[in-house]
């Protein structure tokens, strides 16, 4: 499917497309995306880093919907020119205009914005009741400008009558006592009120502990099907250091050789397989072996499942492609 055809395809759902980016920071990603899209095709450059932003931005779809299945299942095959058909930007204005907010509306009441007149490269003089602007003589009010509150003058406020003042009566506010709270000024944030603050409710679980989250991934990693010792041992002799391989320092008491997850293995052998190879590349399994045995080991909800159990199921394509989207937006 070339971008052409995924635009087409964004065109005729488009309605749905506006209702299912339920949070506004995922619509206004697409709409990013969109943007920088229009400019590409427009500039006549290339488009690629907007079609990536483009698809990163729309996985926010929930699955089920037309969208989302076509970029489970689908991948971008380049045209018979070695580029990509890409859509119009009349195309990408279409799905544009949905998604971004409309503009915001006039105040009623707001005073007309004067009519600036003729330049002064035209020569012309401004013609009399033309509405144009000029400058202000001193002590003349300015107008206010659109959405703004006029400025009473201080020569039209009333004056109150003396004699409808009065001292103030046993029912009227009072000075502040020792233990009274004092009202916050004009742009002084309140203080809040010790007496007032909640004690932690015991029945409330306490917060998790970092340490404690990072332990139970790594029991989650370790506990994956992995080459036994008699195994690892034949690798080494078959294969030497094998570069490229996942391999995890097991920390638990009894553990002598590293954890190699067995999912990188062809079924009943000790044969790597290249795409996984190829992907650890992308994933830098050697410096942080964790975080690529995470991404092999974790819920995508790019690819909709877990990619190791994956394998031979999708085109090695497909989990290549949702490997470099995450290298890329990092």
């Amino acid at each position: 499917m070339t971008p052409e055809d995924l635009l087409a395809l964004l065109v005729t759902h488009r309605q749905s497309l506006a209702a299912d980016l339920h949070d506004e920071e995922d619509r206004e990603e697409v709409a990013a995306a969109l943007r920088e899209l229009r400019e590409a095709v427009t500039a006549d450059r290339s488009a690629a880093p907007a079609m990536r932003r483009l698809r990163r931005a729309l996985s926010a779809l929930p699955p089920g919907h037309p969208v989302s299945d076509a970029l489970a299942s689908r991948r971008y095959a380049a045209d018979g020119t070695g580029g990509r058909a890409l859509p119009t930007a009349d195309a990408v204005g279409t799905v544009l205009n949905l998604l971004e907010p409309p503009a915001a509306p006039a105040v009623p009441g707001a005073p007309a914005v004067p009519d600036a007149g003729p330049s002064p490269e035209s020569g012309a003089g401004p013609s009399p009741g033309s509405g144009e602007s000029r400058a202000l003589d001193p002590g003349e009010p300015r107008a206010p400008e659109a959405g703004e509150l006029p400025v009473p003058d201080p020569g039209e406020l009333p004056v109150p009558d003396p004699g409808q003042l009065r001292a103030p009566g046993p029912g009227d506010s009072r000075a502040p006592g020792p233990g009274d709270s004092r009202a916050p000024e004009a742009g002084e944030l309140p203080v809040p009120d010790p007496r007032q603050s909640r004690a932690p409710d015991p029945g409330e679980p306490p917060a998790p502990d970092p340490r404690e989250l990072l332990a139970q991934a790594r029991e989650r990693l370790l506990s994956a099907p992995a080459l036994t010792e008699r195994e690892h041992a034949a690798l080494l002799s078959s294969h030497g250091d094998q570069p490229g391989l996942i391999r995890l320092a097991d920390p638990r008491p009894g553990s002598s050789t590293a954890r190699c997850p067995r999912f990188q293995f062809r079924p009943g052998t000790l044969q790597p397989l290249p795409v996984v190879l190829r992907i650890n590349g992308l994933l830098r399994a050697d410096l942080d072996p964790w975080g690529a045995a995470d991404w092999w080991l974790g819920a995508n909800s790019w690819l909709h499942g877990v990619p190791a159990d994956l394998l031979g199921t999708l085109p090695d394509e497909e989990l290549e492609g949702a490997a470099l989207e995450l290298v890329e937006a990092d």
